[in-house]
C-alpha cells in the first residue's frame, strides 16, 4: 500500500513536471512568436512566389521555423529567406531533404556564402 502511494506521488509529481514545462515552453514560443513585420511581409511574400512547396501553408511554416533555426548566423531576413527558399527549390529539385542540405551548409560554413 505504501509503494502504491509512493507510485501515486510520483506520476503526480511527473504530472505537475510536465504541465509547468508545457507552461514555460508555451510561454516561450509566444514572446518569440511576436515577429518583426517586415519579416512577416517578407515570409508572406517568399512562401507565394516559391514553387517548390506543396501549399502555401507548407511555405510559410517550412520558411519561419527554418528563418528562426539560421536567424543567428543571417541576421538580415531578406537574405535569410532568399538563402532559404533557393535551398529548398534546389535540394527538392535533387530529391534531396532541404533540412539536410542546411545542415550540411551549417557544418561546412556556418552559412558564410564567401
Amino acid at each position: 500500500m505504501v509503494q502504491s502511494g509512493f507510485c501515486l506521488f510520483r506520476r503526480q509529481a511527473v504530472r505537475v513536471c510536465c504541465t509547468v514545462f508545457i507552461l514555460l515552453a508555451l510561454n516561450a514560443a509566444a514572446q518569440t512568436r511576436e515577429a518583426d513585420p517586415e519579416l512577416l511581409a517578407l515570409l508572406k511574400e517568399a512562401a507565394a512566389e516559391n514553387q517548390s512547396f506543396v501549399d502555401r501553408f507548407e511555405a510559410e511554416v517550412w520558411l519561419l521555423d527554418m528563418s528562426n533555426r539560421v536567424q543567428r548566423w543571417i541576421r538580415d531576413p531578406q537574405d535569410r529567406l532568399e538563402m532559404l527558399k533557393l535551398v529548398h527549390q534546389e535540394a527538392t529539385r535533387a530529391e534531396l531533404s532541404p533540412e539536410l542540405v542546411l545542415a550540411v551548409i551549417h557544418v561546412e560554413s556556418l552559412f558564410d556564402r564567401f
